[in-house]
């Protein structure tokens, strides 16, 4: 069975497609290359960056959120703070 990926536009088989019980098909709209390639945009912006650190440091999956030292906001406000006085380079070297 085929499926047109609302990104790209391309029809494709429906191994293509991530699963996602959500849907009427169980399919997601986008395949897999779409997706992959929307993540790795995000995550190389300054942002998308940070979330990904943000959330390895912290377990992204964790049920304790309440375990937690720092919001996303407080880890940007600390960040910025940093950038302003090492610029780019690490604080320690």
């Amino acid at each position: 069975m085929k499926k047109k990926c609302s990104r790209c536009g391309e029809i494709k088989f429906l191994e293509d497609f991530t699963k996602k019980t959500q849907s009427k098909d169980n399919h997601d709209s986008w395949c897999r290359n779409c997706i992959t390639g929307h993540v790795t945009k995000y995550r190389n912006t300054e942002i998308g960056f940070l979330k990904m650190r943000y959330d390895s440091m912290n377990g992204e999956y964790d049920y304790r959120k309440s375990r937690r030292l720092l919001t996303f906001d407080e880890f940007i406000a600390a960040w910025e703070k940093q950038k302003s006085i090492y610029g780019m380079r690490s604080a320690w070297g």
